[in-house]
């Protein structure tokens, strides 16, 4: 038994149809699905999307494909009838990015596979296309060796032929790899570039491709997946880069091939000045520091608490500075850390603190004998201070 050819089977750039209405199936009082004597609608598969457009004017919001049978889902009306004669359309440019992008990604996966990187499998997403590929990753110059060849092929403007065919006759057709087992095959041929079986639309010559774009690779399940943009997409993926690199010319006051080394040495300055500025910030806290001890009871531990987002690198800083090089008691907090740091000279280990006092002040955390550091939330610093105060004198 053979089986049944659509018209978007047929002509890929039919847009329009008038047909009639073959069976209804209610859903819901929200929508149902029409099943129509012949469509334009092309329902998804080969990891290609299913059509847009509308019936009678209403949007089509899905379209299945069910054995032999296309199901067009409707929102609910009563002015659809099993019989009734219908108009369907589809949207155009979304059909025609579809087949430039199914044809693109043909040549693509042909030219891979002369390579040495035969497809398992593809995702023809809205912006980005997907093609899995096996045998490792390429080199980047094999990459650029392979988008070269794709987009060659696209310029020579090969013709795309479409063939109807029994699996018997199948063999008389350079396939790229073997079909599935059907009655009938409808081989897509592009002369001197590919040959496969595929129940897609397509454009009828290589150059309404436009362009292939390889934008990288990810490893995947044990594969490589070729990210690429073709077509229409591809035009924008370049109108996008040309105005971040004009607006990058703009911002580094430069030309497009010094891009590089001026970020280069961007990326340097920024890493000096980073230097520069941790040291004066080191040397300020520093400072802060010793001001804080001045102003204490030669035994009074140094509670203190840093102000502002971002300042936890400052106060672990300045806790380790008052211990290691002043040789003092003290409790440093910011941005819901805080840092305890116990002299040995105190003969008392920090950790001891946290036992007693940890729970009652909220603060989680641990450490060495000298220094514990954790996470605590509004601490109660005076209370904190008589607390340590009266830890330490405690023999």
């Amino acid at each position: 038994m053979s089986m049944r050819i659509y018209a978007y089977y047929k002509d890929s750039y039919l847009t329009k149809l008038t047909t009639r209405v073959n069976d209804i199936k209610h859903i819901d009082n929200d929508s149902m699905w029409i099943k129509l004597d012949d469509t334009v609608f092309y329902p998804g598969g080969g990891g290609q999307a299913s059509d847009k457009g509308t019936l009678n004017h209403l949007p089509v919001d899905e379209v299945k494909r069910e054995g032999d049978d296309i199901w067009h889902r409707l929102s609910s009306t009563d002015s659809i009838k099993t019989g009734a004669q219908v108009n369907v359309s589809i949207d155009w440019p979304h059909r025609y990015y579809n087949m430039q992008q199914h044809s693109g990604q043909h040549l693509l996966s042909s030219v891979l596979n002369r390579f040495g990187y035969p497809t398992v499998s593809v995702h023809l997403g809205d912006i980005i296309t997907l093609i899995e590929i096996e045998n490792g990753v390429p080199e980047d110059q094999k990459l650029a060796q392979i988008e070269s060849e794709a987009n060659a092929l696209i310029r020579a403007a090969k013709p795309i032929q479409m063939h109807i065919t029994s699996p018997s006759e199948a063999g008389h057709f350079p396939l790229r790899r073997a079909p599935v087992e059907v009655d009938e095959l409808r081989i897509v041929q592009m002369e001197d570039a590919d040959c496969v079986a595929c129940g897609g639309t397509h454009v009828r010559n290589t150059s309404e491709i436009g362009y292939i774009k390889i934008a990288g690779t990810e490893k995947i399940r044990g594969r490589v997946r070729v990210q690429c943009y073709i077509g229409k997409m591809a035009d924008e993926y370049f109108s996008g880069l040309h105005q971040s690199s004009e607006a990058l010319k703009k911002l580094l006051n430069t030309d497009y091939d010094d891009f590089p080394e001026r970020v280069k040495q961007l990326l340097a300055d920024k890493r000096t000045y980073k230097r520069e500025k941790n040291k004066l910030e080191q040397t300020i806290l520093e400072w802060k520091a010793r001001d804080l001890v001045t102003q204490l009871e030669p035994d009074a531990p140094v509670v203190h608490h840093i102000p502002g987002e971002h300042v936890a690198e400052q106060a672990f800083y300045m806790a380790r500075f008052i211990l290691n090089e002043l040789q003092k008691t003290t409790l440093i907090t910011a941005n819901e850390r805080f840092y305890l740091g116990v002299p040995p000279l105190t003969q008392k280990d920090a950790r001891e603190f946290m036992n007693e006092h940890g729970q009652r002040f909220g603060m989680k955390g641990g450490g060495s004998p000298d220094f514990v550091q954790g996470k605590a939330k509004n601490l109660p610093l005076e209370q904190i201070e008589q607390a340590l105060h009266t830890w330490l004198e405690r023999s």
